[in-house]
């Protein structure tokens, strides 16, 4: 049960509200989590001490504390969550022990006074946003995480240079950077998340290395003037939406070693004629193909085992599409992305 001590409510051990009006708090001993929004929007708040018996920064803890210029964390803290100090643009000194192993997405999000000379919030190894004018830019050494919507529309930028070492480009990292019309991704990238470079409509080739296994949804979804990809052979499937109304694309090799093709993958693929899809894939999603008028011949495997409705629906220049007799047509519910 909840009890009140001085400005906070605390339950088990978890700061879940800070009611006071101070702009330099220190956090009672004792305090194990401090909790999802506990300091959320404390506009007059200017410093805070956390004590070496917090474990725990919960989502959003500081987001929107505007005038926040310093915050000491201490050795023991393990996690600080998604968005923790959100929007903080006046934190200036923000120190992150090595016992934290788990930051994150957007937790240092809009802390303009956390950037570099080059405009560059980078926390641990992870570049959460950038306050750059530049329009070819390379992302620092050192980095090996690109957060979710880290350049997210900048419309400024035409080339980005990722360096080895990157790992993973968070969700929404590029989307929207209309102009962005090269981009290189390093042999290092394991894992490019949802809609990562969705709606870059001046991107036309991008090259995805062996190295990346996982893709997120709609990862190139609206990049009107993709003409060429190269998709990795490590992917085992072409994930929802991946290429969805990329109008210019004529040429898309699917590697061996794929095994499903996801809902709306190639929808409104207008300028693509033809298609050859491996052997090895059993499930193509509903609507794959749909739209993608210009659609004449397509190669489909014996292997294939389930289809989804509508997949050639819009296809006027496909005239037949030979299926293995044992194919299933599955009726999924649709579901949109953004």
């Amino acid at each position: 049960m909840a009890m009140e001590m001085m400005d906070y409510e605390i339950e088990n051990g978890i700061l879940k509200k800070h009611r006071g009006t101070g702009v330099d708090v220190n956090i009672p001993e004792g305090i194990t989590g401090i909790g999802n929004s506990a300091f959320s929007r404390c506009r007059d708040l200017t410093a805070v001490t956390i004590p070496k018996s917090v474990k725990i920064i919960e989502a959003y803890a500081f987001r929107g504390c505007k005038c926040l210029t310093g915050v000491t964390l201490h050795e023991g803290i393990t996690s600080i969550g998604r968005g923790a100090f959100l929007g903080c643009g006046s934190l200036k000194n923000v120190n992150v022990p090595k016992s934290v192993k788990d930051i994150g997405d957007g937790a240092f999000t809009g802390c303009r006074s956390l950037a570099d000379q080059d405009g560059f919030v980078i926390v641990n190894g992870i570049l959460f946003d950038f306050f750059g004018t530049g329009s070819e830019i390379t992302v620092p050494e050192g980095v090996m995480r690109i957060g979710q919507n880290a350049f997210s529309d900048c419309r400024t930028l035409t080339s980005v240079k990722i360096p080895e070492g990157v790992q993973i480009i968070g969700d929404s990292a590029f989307q929207w950077c209309v102009n962005l019309n090269k981009v290189s991704i390093p042999d290092s990238v394991t894992n490019i998340g949802n809609e990562a470079f969705s709606r870059c409509s001046s991107l036309m080739t991008v090259s995805i290395p062996q190295s990346v296994t996982e893709i997120g949804a709609g990862a190139f979804s609206r990049c009107h003037s993709l003409t060429s990809v190269t998709i990795s052979h490590g992917l085992t499937g072409i994930p929802g939406w991946m290429f969805s109304e990329c109008e210019s694309l004529t040429n898309v090799t699917i590697p061996d070693g794929v095994t499903e093709i996801g809902v709306f993958a190639f929808c409104g693929c207008r300028s693509l004629t033809d298609i050859t899809i491996p052997e090895g894939v059993t499930v193509i999603g509903q609507g794959a193909f749909i739209d993608c008028g210009n659609l004449s011949a397509v190669t489909i495997p014996k292997s294939l085992r389930r289809i989804g409705d509508k997949t050639f629906e819009g296809c006027g220049r496909l005239h037949a599409v030979e299926l293995p007799t044992d194919v299933t047509i599955s009726h999924e519910p649709t579901i949109a992305i953004d």
